[in-house]
């Protein structure tokens, strides 16, 4: 089984729309998307609509998903990471149709894909970053199958736990397929598809393999 798996859109259209051509020529099996389709980009109707018009692609909930399609009566009681992000929330829940709304607010916090989990950020909280050795630690301990995916931190890396202690590295950088260890659990942080943030990272999206037990991450070119 090939799966497909992409994340952090923002409301970013285009480079949506290049991810969703890339992975039609990879003959996957599963599309799986690990959350944030709104806030910050300016369409973030027409990245829904994208999913909305695809029911085979599973999606979890993203902290941004949630905020944006939340009753008005709670917004008051969201969580933020700033102003801005605040600021842009509102605006985007004006661009939203109902229909949008409506499958934004339905999206499950977390999937079971083959062997795999995935989620958004951690398995305690969609607004928790896997930015630090302790979060990474607590993450293994929740986990309930030996592989997770997650998104939120923008960042295409790979964590193992091996003989009690995490090790991290960046499969890109290497440009090999991950090979998955028996007995080994692994967090996925897959990476970004948003071009309009801080990072600015290019595209990217991975291929989970599961007869061959390997990951693959493809960074996709930024457009001529």
């Amino acid at each position: 089984m090939r799966i497909g798996i992409f994340g952090d859109i923002h409301g970013d259209l285009e480079p949506l729309q290049r991810v969703m051509e890339a992975l039609e020529r990879e003959s996957l099996d599963a599309w799986v998307c690990t959350g944030d389709l709104v806030v910050h980009g300016d369409d973030p109707e027409g990245c829904v609509r994208l999913f909305r018009e695809r029911p085979h692609i599973r999606c979890v909930k993203g902290n941004h998903d949630h905020g944006a399609s939340t009753e008005e009566s709670e917004l008051e009681h969201l969580r933020f990471f700033s102003r801005a992000a605040h600021r842009h929330t509102l605006e985007t829940r004006a661009l939203l149709s109902p229909e949008s709304i409506r499958y934004l607010r339905e999206l499950p916090d977390t999937l079971t894909v083959a062997d795999a989990t995935v989620t958004h950020a951690t398995l305690r909280s969609r607004f928790e970053l896997l930015n630090n050795v302790f979060t990474i630690e607590q993450m293994f301990r929740d986990m309930t199958t030996p592989l997770l995916f997650a998104g939120h931190s923008h960042r295409s890396l790979v964590h193992r736990l091996e003989r009690g202690r995490v090790a991290t590295f960046r499969p890109i950088i290497t440009g090999r397929p991950v090979k998955l260890v028996e007995g080994v659990p692994t967090i996925v942080n897959v990476g970004n598809t948003a071009q309009l943030l801080y990072d600015r990272f290019p595209p990217v999206y991975v291929v989970y393999d599961t007869e061959a037990r390997e990951i693959t991450f493809t960074e996709l070119p930024h457009p001529d």
